[in-house]
């Protein structure tokens, strides 16, 4: 689910006789543990807020505190919207590299906040801090709570 109605779709599912979870909740979970100083990335202004509530939600479940700060790609964005996957991971890898030589010492965690990020990940393995996406890590923990029956 999206960080705008995953919320939305976690709370009805506790009403009814199913199970749904945020394909980003696992990300958010796995950001706390290895926090505390979360730097979250994102292309869209919109994503930022509801990925700091479910990182904060996820805090409180945790009971770890938490620092988050923002980082917005807004000239990503474009390149998203024109097709051109390269130029948008690019412009990711960029200025996260460009945050963490500004930054490094506060910075535990990379969350990138959209799931349209998550390759960037590999362009940013060797930066010296774990980069967190949701689509594998939401999947991995699917399949866990599958086989657990």
């Amino acid at each position: 689910m999206s960080s705008g109605i995953g919320g939305v779709a976690e709370r009805m599912s506790v009403q009814a006789d199913f199970h749904t979870a945020r394909i980003d909740r696992a990300m958010a979970d796995s950001a706390v543990a290895l926090g505390p100083r979360i730097l979250l990335v994102a292309a869209l202004e919109t994503t930022l807020l509801p990925t700091t509530e479910l990182l904060m939600e996820s805090a409180h479940a945790l009971d770890k505190p938490v620092s988050i700060s923002n980082l917005l790609v807004s000239d990503a964005w474009a390149y998203f919207l024109q097709g051109d996957s390269d130029a948008y991971l690019q412009a990711i890898s960029t200025a996260v590299r460009n945050q963490m030589q500004k930054h490094a010492a506060d910075i535990d965690v990379i969350v990138l906040a959209q799931a349209s990020m998550a390759s960037a990940a590999q362009t940013l393995s060797g930066i010296g801090r774990q980069v967190l996406s949701s689509p594998r890590l939401g999947v991995a923990r699917a399949i866990s709570f599958l086989q657990q029956g």
